[in-house]
Protein backbone atom coordinates (compact mmCIF):
# COMPACT_ATOMS: atom_id res chain seq x y z
CA UNK A 1 0.00 0.00 0.00
CA UNK A 2 1.37 3.38 -0.95
CA UNK A 3 1.81 6.18 1.57
CA UNK A 4 -0.90 8.32 -0.07
CA UNK A 5 -3.34 5.38 -0.20
CA UNK A 6 -3.11 4.78 3.56
CA UNK A 7 -3.44 8.50 4.20
CA UNK A 8 -6.48 8.60 1.94
CA UNK A 9 -8.07 5.61 3.68
CA UNK A 10 -7.64 7.35 7.03
CA UNK A 11 -9.45 10.54 5.97
CA UNK A 12 -12.58 9.27 7.71
CA UNK A 13 -10.58 8.05 10.72
CA UNK A 14 -7.58 10.41 11.02
CA UNK A 15 -6.79 9.16 14.53
CA UNK A 16 -5.63 5.87 12.98
CA UNK A 17 -2.49 7.51 11.62
CA UNK A 18 -1.27 8.02 15.20
CA UNK A 19 -0.91 4.21 15.31
CA UNK A 20 2.17 4.54 13.09
CA UNK A 21 4.02 5.89 16.12
CA UNK A 22 3.35 2.61 18.00
CA UNK A 23 6.50 1.13 16.49
CA UNK A 24 9.80 3.07 16.79
CA UNK A 25 10.94 1.53 13.49
CA UNK A 26 8.20 3.54 11.77
CA UNK A 27 9.25 6.92 13.21
CA UNK A 28 10.10 8.38 9.79
CA UNK A 29 6.67 7.43 8.46
CA UNK A 30 5.00 8.97 11.51
CA UNK A 31 6.87 12.23 10.86
CA UNK A 32 5.78 12.18 7.23
CA UNK A 33 2.13 11.59 8.14
CA UNK A 34 2.35 14.59 10.49
CA UNK A 35 3.61 16.67 7.53
CA UNK A 36 1.30 15.21 4.90
CA UNK A 37 -0.24 18.55 3.86
CA UNK A 38 3.26 19.91 3.17
CA UNK A 39 4.23 16.77 1.23
CA UNK A 40 1.10 17.01 -0.91
CA UNK A 41 1.56 20.74 -1.53
CA UNK A 42 5.19 20.11 -2.49
CA UNK A 43 4.24 17.22 -4.80
CA UNK A 44 6.70 14.93 -3.00
CA UNK A 45 5.96 11.90 -5.18
CA UNK A 46 9.07 10.16 -3.81
CA UNK A 47 7.30 9.93 -0.45
CA UNK A 48 3.65 9.92 -1.50
CA UNK A 49 4.16 6.95 -3.85
CA UNK A 50 6.39 5.03 -1.44
CA UNK A 51 5.22 1.46 -0.73
CA UNK A 52 4.75 1.15 3.02
CA UNK A 53 5.63 -2.01 4.93
CA UNK A 54 2.67 -4.42 5.03
CA UNK A 55 3.10 -4.75 8.79
CA UNK A 56 2.61 -0.98 9.23
CA UNK A 57 -0.49 -0.93 7.02
CA UNK A 58 -1.93 -3.97 8.75
CA UNK A 59 -1.35 -2.43 12.17
CA UNK A 60 -3.14 0.79 11.21
CA UNK A 61 -5.99 -0.91 9.33
CA UNK A 62 -6.59 -3.40 12.16
CA UNK A 63 -8.01 -0.49 14.16
CA UNK A 64 -10.29 0.78 11.37
CA UNK A 65 -14.03 0.62 11.89
CA UNK A 66 -14.69 0.88 8.15
CA UNK A 67 -16.16 -2.29 6.67
CA UNK A 68 -16.71 -3.57 3.17
CA UNK A 69 -19.10 -5.92 1.42
CA UNK A 70 -17.87 -8.44 -1.14
CA UNK A 71 -20.74 -9.57 -3.36
CA UNK A 72 -21.08 -12.99 -4.95
CA UNK A 73 -20.55 -11.41 -8.38
CA UNK A 74 -17.13 -10.03 -7.42
CA UNK A 75 -17.80 -6.42 -6.42
CA UNK A 76 -16.44 -4.84 -3.29
CA UNK A 77 -18.36 -1.93 -1.80
CA UNK A 78 -18.22 0.14 1.36
CA UNK A 79 -20.16 -1.46 4.20
CA UNK A 80 -22.99 0.22 6.00
CA UNK A 81 -25.78 -0.89 3.69
CA UNK A 82 -28.11 -3.86 3.52
CA UNK A 83 -26.58 -5.16 0.31
CA UNK A 84 -26.05 -8.91 0.27
CA UNK A 85 -22.54 -10.27 0.50
CA UNK A 86 -19.71 -11.10 2.83
CA UNK A 87 -18.90 -8.38 5.33
CA UNK A 88 -15.17 -7.88 5.85
CA UNK A 89 -12.98 -5.45 7.78
CA UNK A 90 -10.52 -3.00 6.27
CA UNK A 91 -7.69 -5.28 7.36
CA UNK A 92 -9.27 -8.31 5.68
CA UNK A 93 -9.80 -6.29 2.50
CA UNK A 94 -6.18 -5.14 2.54
CA UNK A 95 -4.86 -8.66 3.13
CA UNK A 96 -7.00 -10.16 0.38
CA UNK A 97 -6.96 -7.47 -2.28
CA UNK A 98 -4.35 -4.85 -1.40
CA UNK A 99 -4.35 -1.15 -0.71
CA UNK A 100 -5.07 -0.20 -4.29
CA UNK A 101 -8.51 -1.84 -4.24
CA UNK A 102 -9.31 -0.25 -0.89
CA UNK A 103 -8.55 3.14 -2.39
CA UNK A 104 -10.71 2.46 -5.46
CA UNK A 105 -13.68 1.47 -3.31
CA UNK A 106 -13.22 4.42 -0.96
CA UNK A 107 -12.96 6.83 -3.90
CA UNK A 108 -15.66 5.48 -6.20
CA UNK A 109 -17.93 3.50 -3.87
CA UNK A 110 -17.28 0.13 -5.48
CA UNK A 111 -14.80 -1.77 -7.61
CA UNK A 112 -14.84 -5.13 -9.32
CA UNK A 113 -12.24 -7.33 -7.73
CA UNK A 114 -10.96 -8.54 -11.10
CA UNK A 115 -9.74 -4.99 -11.81
CA UNK A 116 -7.24 -5.12 -8.99
CA UNK A 117 -3.56 -4.76 -9.76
Amino acid sequence: MKFWELHSHCRAEPELLRRVADNPEWAQFADWFDQCDVLIAGCRRDILDLELPDELCGHVLSHSKITYIVSADGWMRRGGSDLPGERITALEAFNRYGGWLLEEVNEFGSCHISKRR
